[in-house]
């Protein structure tokens, strides 16, 4: 069993003694160094609150990440660049939730996805409107057991997947539920939600005490329950085919699968254009002072791209040496970030030649800094596209207040 990623660059190890004097951490034996701070294809640190203005905060939808300002970004020479991963995370004072409780922080991530161009349409139009979460959208490999120099790989099932995993689908209850219905939930329900969109005037901060409202309605569940029981005992033993466990059942909620289809009835492919590469430090013979995690194309756009590695960095070029996709990382005061970013240039003559559009989805939390789940947090997300010829389509933001009753 390997050890040793060969293909990876050396470590940069610093001056014997330099650990204690300037009390270092991982990112200073990063085989890939992060990037400075200030980078302008960094995402922009978002404006926290203190501990007075946490509650506020949190609780009014406006002031959201943008999707359609993330998505593509200009860097120090005028060329636009479209991100294709993204994890950033920030509290108010930059020491994490490890060592500050009660603090405001805000994490985002930002995926993306080919998909053809007669099925593009309708994908955005599904996506619409709904929060954006992994159990709809397909996710990228995360590859623990390849060399760095390995990628991309040659087709397989492994590296492959069937279509049928690409397929948009998610649950949905067969019934709508509205806003005041998603107060109405079981005894098991760990959360409340109130959803909004974005943005929102002052006046539709949640004012509801569902905390109260829930038990409420709990409290006259039982008590129904009760009654409904004694009534069902009240001659003796309820006969073992009498139907009311039955009907209780029948009364549940029900979901069913709701898939993404075309015009055609087809059933939609979104291929995610990430993929995931880790090495770990933790072994004896390994020759890394630190793990290594690269976010990179995924192996069908590598593949054909035409690209090459940079050796001592995350970094692709083409034939002619122009730099068309890298991967960023940033330590800066108020937390961390990585991207993986394409030139919108290159990106879009792949594009064309693919016969594909992109789709980017974002998701993010706003909560407060806590040993455990935050009571109250805020969830967003936002959809878009992108297509060959440039243009850019945003999705309606999609925000929801939350409450947990643990």
């Amino acid at each position: 069993m390997l050890d040793i990623d060969p293909s990876l660059p050396p470590a940069r190890h610093p001056f014997a003694g330099a650990d204690e004097e300037s009390g270092s951490n991982e990112a200073d034996n990063a085989t890939f160094a992060p990037a400075d701070p200030s980078h302008p294809l960094a995402p922009p640190v978002p404006a926290l609150p203190d501990a007075d203005g946490i509650e506020e905060w949190i609780s009014h939808p406006g002031n959201l990440p943008d999707l359609g300002e993330l998505g593509v970004r200009s860097d120090g020479q005028g060329r636009k660049w479209v991100v294709l991963h993204e994890q950033a995370t920030d509290d108010h004072d930059g020491r994490g939730w490890s060592a500050t409780h009660g603090q405001a922080e805000q994490w985002h991530r930002i995926h993306s996805w080919i998909v053809s161009d007669d099925q593009f349409t309708s994908l955005l139009t599904w996506l619409e409107g709904r929060a954006l979460t992994h159990r709809m959208m397909p996710d990228g490999p995360d590859r623990h057991s390849l060399l760095l120099a390995d990628f991309p790989t040659v087709p397989g099932p492994w590296t492959d997947p069937e279509p049928d995993s690409w397929h948009v689908s998610t649950f949905q209850h067969e019934e709508h539920e509205t806003a005041q219905d998603a107060l109405d939930v079981s005894a098991d329900d760990d959360d409340l939600a109130s959803p909004e969109k974005v943005p929102g005037p002052a006046a539709d901060v949640e004012t509801v005490d569902a905390l109260a409202m829930w038990r409420k309605k709990r409290e006259e569940r039982q008590a129904e329950s009760l009654v409904d029981l004694a009534e069902q005992w009240a001659d003796g033993p309820v006969d073992h085919k009498d139907d009311w466990l039955e009907r209780a059942l029948a009364a549940q909620p029900r979901v069913r699968i709701d898939r993404a289809t075309d015009p055609a009835g087809q059933p939609v492919t979104a291929i995610p254009t990430d993929q995931t590469y880790s090495w770990s430090a933790q072994s004896s013979d390994c020759s890394l002072d630190a793990p290594v995690s690269v976010t990179l194309l995924n192996d069908p756009l590598l593949r054909d791209s035409g690209l090459r590695r940079d050796p001592d960095r995350p970094c692709w070029y083409d034939a002619d040496g122009h730099l068309r996709v890298q991967y960023l990382t940033w330590d800066r005061p108020s937390g961390t970030a990585y991207s993986l970013l394409a030139s919108r240039e290159w990106l879009e003559q792949l594009l064309q030649r693919i016969g594909h559009c992109l789709v980017q989805g974002m998701l993010g939390e706003r909560q407060t800094v806590a040993a455990e789940h935050p009571f109250t947090w805020r969830e967003f997300s936002q959809s878009a596209g992108h297509t060959a010829q440039g243009r850019r389509t945003s999705g309606t933001a999609v925000t929801a207040l939350r409450r947990s009753l643990r």
